[in-house]
């Protein structure tokens, strides 16, 4: 098993390094972006942060990993680096669980198989290394089912159940759309012997709960603010959806079916053959999040190990039983080989097709570079009123110099006194005036000129953020 975790952890890094992007700006800017402010002071603050729905509980985290890694790498690349390999590291119980849970409900092979999938799934290993919310909470989520689910030495049973609530909880504190998951999973854990098992249980799952309601007494106005403020916003008011688009309720099944492809019927194979606790929980998050009109994937991350882990059990029965109608049977290892290589091949042909691997890579590359450029006074970002989101904000930037918005290369001449550097996604030529390219990514490139920065009529990028509503 410890093989399983050990390539899972290293092609999480591996890919998280080799392939850097920014799949979604909230990666960024609500997460790590405070994180940055809390342990260097500079960020970019984003309407989330004006209007306090997002708990300062996780960026303290993150924080505390920056300060504790920024030693691995020059400029911004350690604590990035750092990051990377602690979520990774933090996703590892998630296949352990899994695959504990497949070995107690159908036996050695199962395990396996379960480990096989989630090791070298592509969406595991593409989204575990992030720094979203709910993918952590994904990472939290199995783990704590399992230790709810699963009776062990009676001496340890309480503290087992307090474990598995507090995990569960943590998981619901970080994304509370869960919560319908959660309640299920405590009726579940204490449904043999409610005196005994609710106290351990409830005790777990309300202490990280009180504990993200008391940071957000202390950081924002009152307890819970950050819920009641994001309830508000999704829910009641519904701007998310105005802003970002509705989609129809089935879209979540359509995306499972094209992302997941053969696991999703192995999965319900699983649930109903051997798992029907976990298949439950699984349409518990599910079905909630089909009502809400505003939908991405990345909201329904705690979902994934899930099914992966019912996925790996179903493929372990159907294999067995293919297996026993043979004439001869297939010695364990040939099936274990087979069905590793179904699953890579699976991976691989869906991860060409669907995940953006190289989404804002250069963008994040340029802000990285200038993170070691001891020359900067001030970076200009040229584009259009969201370009700056795929820049990575003081993340990657890490240095202590304003960032403004230039909406267009025209107006690079007017403004140039206030900023060094510009960046832009596009090839500059006479609309330059006085700043040469210095490196180039693709389409993104940097351009500087010598000098120094003076106050100017350039708009600083906290200043346009707040004016835009942004």
């Amino acid at each position: 098993m410890l093989i399983f975790l050990l390539v899972a952890f290293l092609l999480r890094v591996g890919i998280a390094t080799r392939f850097p992007s920014i799949d979604y700006p909230d990666e960024t800017f609500q997460t790590r972006e405070p994180a940055h402010h809390i342990a260097y002071g500079n960020w970019v603050v984003t309407w989330e942060y004006r209007r306090g729905v997002r708990s300062w509980v996780f960026p303290a985290f993150l924080a505390a990993v920056m300060r504790a890694t920024a030693w691995m790498g020059d400029g911004s690349e350690g604590y990035l680096l750092g990051i990377a390999i602690v979520l990774s590291a933090l996703s590892l119980p998630t296949i352990w669980s899994g695959m504990l849970w497949s070995y107690r409900v159908s036996g050695c092979l199962a395990a396996v198989l379960t480990g096989c999938i989630s090791v070298f799934w592509y969406e595991l290993i593409y989204y575990d290394p992030r720094a979203l919310s709910e993918v952590v909470a994904g990472h939290l989520l199995l783990p704590g089912l399992y230790l709810g689910a699963f009776d062990g030495e009676v001496s340890s049973q309480r503290k087992r159940l307090f474990t598995a609530g507090l995990l569960c909880g943590l998981a619901g504190a970080l994304r509370f759309h869960l919560a319908p998951a959660i309640f299920l999973a405590t009726v579940y854990f204490c449904k043999r012997n409610w005196r005994e098992r609710l106290p351990a249980v409830l005790l777990g799952v309300c202490t990280p709960i009180l504990v993200f309601g008391f940071v957000d007494a202390v950081t924002w106005s009152y307890p819970f603010h950050s819920y009641v403020e994001n309830f508000r916003y999704n829910i009641v008011e519904d701007k998310a959806a105005v802003v970002h688009g509705v989609r129809p309720w089935y879209w979540y099944f359509e995306y499972l079916t094209l992302h997941i492809g053969p696991m999703l019927p192995l999965a319900v194979l699983g649930a109903i053959w051997r798992a029907r606790f976990l298949g439950c929980v699984a349409l518990a998050i599910l079905i909630p999040h089909t009502l809400l009109q505003h939908k991405e994937f990345r909201f329904l991350f705690p979902l994934l190990p899930i099914l992966l882990t019912l996925a790996g059990i179903g493929l372990a029965d159907l294999v067995a039983t293919w297996n026993a109608q043979l004439s001869t049977r297939r010695a364990r290892a040939s099936i274990v080989a087979g069905a590793l290589m179904f699953v890579v091949i699976t991976s691989v042909s869906l991860a060409r097709v669907y995940p953006r691997w190289k989404k804002a890579r250069e963008n994040s590359l340029a802000f990285e570079e200038l993170s070691h450029s001891p020359t900067l006074c001030g970076v200009a970002i040229v584009g259009d009123s969201y370009s700056w989101a795929d820049y990575g904000g003081y993340t990657y930037l890490h240095r202590s110099v304003p960032i403004y918005l230039v909406p267009n290369k025209d107006q690079i001449g007017k403004l140039s006194p206030s900023f060094n550097t510009l960046v832009i996604s596009e090839r500059l030529s006479e609309q330059a005036g006085d700043f040469v390219p210095a490196k180039c990514w693709g389409l993104v490139c940097l351009y500087t000129r010598p000098g120094t920065c003076s106050p100017g009529p350039a708009e600083e990028i906290n200043d346009a953020l707040r004016r835009r509503n942004r």
